[in-house]
């Protein structure tokens, strides 16, 4: 009964609450972001689509809309929100929870007052995350330019009462988030590389849409990866460019549900606030989930401008081939700030347009299975969009502590767009009683085209979709949340019954094991963290043992073996090199001090045999990827044991060596040996990066098709100079170090 779906809900909800009366270790509340977001449709999906519905009501079963392409979404107001600060990166997760305790101790946590002489509290070297900064580690990886951070999202959400299955189902999603600042890389100013990598395990009908009748999938973590059982998916790889002060492009592949991050309300990819697609990441029927395209950022003034350029094809899981095949869109985002009520509001507006082709849903045979003609196409997709923000509460000590209120129309095509109109409208923001926690109460309401329902009437009553949805996210520690999500949604499909959705969420930030990594990083000796940087080190390794050159060279060394065999071969020849570099060290390390060759010689030799390789590779120029001619006659089909003789015989060579294994590697791995002098923990060090290479190296040879179609075989061999010429700075900078010890070149300050 629907009075103990509300009463059920209630007693979570009251047990969220309850806990305001615990101590807090949050120094900051649970993070909000800013920005916007809607979405676009495939016509080719949508008749399929339509297919599907024919077949279930010929076996009368639930129409469910399954699939429904809906997802286009206006993200760039999103980026525009926040437009002063071009720095900042719009897609990666919100840094209230990660960083705030520690870039603002004195202004998130107050002072105790039990007594006059009562002190601020020490920070806690593992506020913020789970595994806070690897005792200085990950601090030392940020100074060189690196940046990341990893969370985990368990969902346990299921339908209460409604049509479909009823039950709950286990899922959860893994986030890792990789930044890269060129300039304190040393690459380039004002650049920065990310890249989202997505890992979702378990299913739920309720990450689908069309589930229960309704459009909009309740679990916006799952769907945004469109990951079913135990999936891996890269979701955004892109460059964003500082172009002075007020001006910033991003460049590459972009994933929507990140942009919509920035936005204080809506955003937070279905792992922090609303869960349910319409309220996180509102569709608009034009801009595609997952986008190749472009975005210039302007500041003018107060006022923040955007402009985008994409593909309205979906990119998930594809390279870069057949860009912009099926049209092109536009979009332009302002955003205005104003002062209303004594607090901060934004007005935004949001124009979208695609030339993309759909399907004319007027026309009558899209309810065939097979229409005796082709189906009749109309071009051009549009939206506008005007959003509201308005804050009701600021704390000024803490900004994250904030609540109000957001209101969100949208206008589109209606055919080829599904969707014609929609409305939003709700609080949220961090709770009054207590800022550490979380709050929402959205509404949401689409109108769907009516085209689409006049076509439909004879055999399907579809309607339109409006639902309820409340959350309070509750911090149990700075780095661990508990969300309690109920939602009542009325479906666009009338003979489905009002769905009941309860969930769960649990979400972790943490950084891998620091604590272990503080333990063991605090054994090493300061004379050793000065000498030996393991960045620099690491550096060493990826670009004279690590896959760039292994992916290309693997390619060609398995370009006449099938999937199977290759695998096998990577496997062997990870091994084979391994063992290798592994005996190479034991072996040999001790015996350069035996000789008594100095340790300001080997690193002249080895900077030497950096500079010599790094230009050997640039003087071999371009080569053409492995192809197979065409009137080639078909290779005789080898037996079993063949096949074992080829991966022996090249597992070994040319693989293991010198593909994995090259000279100039061998003689970084003695010259850091040297340089660890036998200390325990130093060398362990070494060891660790030379098993991180490896298991790259095995990596990159099991998704080596993929990744050269992804890629371009031309654009390997570009960034294969690029990754020779960073080497041949590095060995120059060795030999350098090397003359300066030996005191034939002065120090230059």
């Amino acid at each position: 009964m629907w009075w103990q779906v509300l009463l059920c809900a209630g007693s979570k909800l009251l047990v969220a609450i309850a806990l305001s009366t615990f101590p807090a270790w949050a120094d900051e509340q649970s993070p909000l972001s800013n920005a916007s977001e809607e979405v676009r449709f495939d016509s080719e999906a949508f008749l399929e689509e339509l297919q599907e519905l024919s077949d279930l009501l010929a076996s009368e079963q639930i129409p469910t809309v399954a699939d429904l392409p809906v997802y286009s979404t206006q993200a760039k107001d999103l980026l525009t929100q926040n437009p002063s600060d071009p720095t900042t990166d719009p897609m990666t997760p919100s840094k209230d929870e990660s960083e705030s305790s520690e870039s603002q101790p004195s202004k998130s946590k107050p002072l105790e007052t039990g007594s006059p002489e009562s002190k601020p509290a020490e920070p806690d070297p593992f506020s913020g995350n789970l595994g806070g900064d690897w005792g200085g580690f990950r601090r030392d990886l940020a100074a060189s330019g690196i940046t990341f951070d990893l969370s985990a999202t368990q969902f346990y959400q299921g339908l209460v009462s409604g049509s479909g299955n009823r039950g709950f189902d286990y899922t959860g999603v893994l986030d890792l988030f990789v930044n890269i600042d060129t300039e304190k890389a040393g690459l380039w100013e004002g650049g920065y590389i990310s890249t989202h990598l997505a890992y979702g395990y378990g299913t739920t009908s309720l990450a689908k849409q069309g589930s229960s009748g309704v459009i909009f999938p309740a679990n916006t973590a799952l769907f945004q990866h469109q990951l079913e059982g135990n999936a891996f998916e890269v979701s955004s790889l892109y460059l964003t460019q500082k172009l002075g002060d007020n001006a910033t492009l991003i460049f590459g592949k972009l994933n929507v549900f990140d942009l919509a991050s920035s936005d204080p309300f809506l955003g937070g990819r279905g792992s922090e606030r609303f869960m349910n697609v319409a309220l996180n990441t509102p569709p608009n029927g034009v801009l595609p989930a997952i986008t190749f395209g472009a975005i210039a950022m302007f500041q003018v003034g107060d006022v923040g401008l955007s402009f985008m350029v994409f593909d309205p094809n979906d990119r998930w899981g594809k390279g870069l081939e057949n860009l912009f095949s099926n049209g092109v869109g536009l979009s332009a985002t302002a955003v205005v700030p104003v002062q209303m009520f004594g607090h901060t509001a934004t007005h935004t507006l949001s124009i979208d347009y695609s030339s993309q082709t759909g399907t004319d849903l007027s026309d009558s045979q899209i309810l065939l299975p097979d229409p005796p003609t082709p189906l009749s196409q109309k071009s051009g997709f549009y939206s506008i969009a005007y959003q509201y923000n308005q804050f009701f509460y600021e704390n000024p000590q803490n900004p994250n502590d904030r609540w109000g209120m957001f209101f969100r129309a949208t206008l589109a095509d209606g055919n080829p767009n599904i969707i014609s109109y929609s409305i939003l409208a709700g609080l949220a923001g961090s709770a009054p009683w207590r800022p550490q926690d979380s709050f929402g109460l959205g509404y949401f309401y689409y109108g769907f085209s009516g085209a689409l329902k006049e076509t439909f009437r004879p055999i399907l009553t579809i309607g339109d979709e409006q639902g309820v949805e409340m959350y309070y996210k509750a911090a149990l520690t700075p780095w661990l949340n508990l969300t309690t999500d109920f939602q009542i949604i009325s479906p666009a499909i009338k003979s489905a019954d009002t769905a009941y959705i309860l969930g769960f969420r649990l979400g972790v930030v943490f950084e891998l094991v620091a604590r272990w990594c503080q333990k063991i990083t605090s054994r090493l000796s300061k004379e050793y963290l000065m000498s030996l940087k393991l960045s620099y080190a690491f550096t060493i390794f990826f670009v004279t043992l690590g896959p760039i050159k292994t992916i290309p060279g693997f390619v060609a060394i398995t370009a006449d073996l099938d999937r199977a065999t290759s695998k096998r071969l990577a496997i062997r020849g990870t091994l084979v090199a391994t063992a290798i570099v592994f005996a190479t060290a034991l072996i040999f390390s001790g015996t350069l001090r035996s000789w008594e060759v100095s340790l300001p010689a080997m690193q002249l030799a080895g900077g030497l045999l950096l500079f010599s390789g790094a230009c050997a590779s640039l003087n071999k120029g371009f080569t053409l990827p492995p192809e197979q001619a065409t009137d080639a006659p078909e290779p005789p089909e080898l037996s079993a044991r063949e096949l074992n003789n080829i991966v022996k015989r090249r597992a070994l060579s040319p693989l293991a060596v010198p593909t994995i294994v090259t000279p100039v590697g061998i003689a970084a791995i003695l010259v850091f040996l040297e340089i660890a002098n036998a200390d325990l923990f130093a060398t362990l060090g070494i060891y660790g990066l030379l098993i991180l290479m490896m298991v790259l190296n095995l990596v990159g040879m099991w998704f080596a098709q993929p990744i050269v179609r992804f890629v371009g075989f031309p654009n390997f061999q570009v960034i294969g100079w690029i990754f020779s010429v960073l080497q041949a700075g590095l060995g120059i900078q060795a030999a350098i170090w090397a003359l300066r010890s030996l005191g034939l070149v002065p120090t230059i300050r």
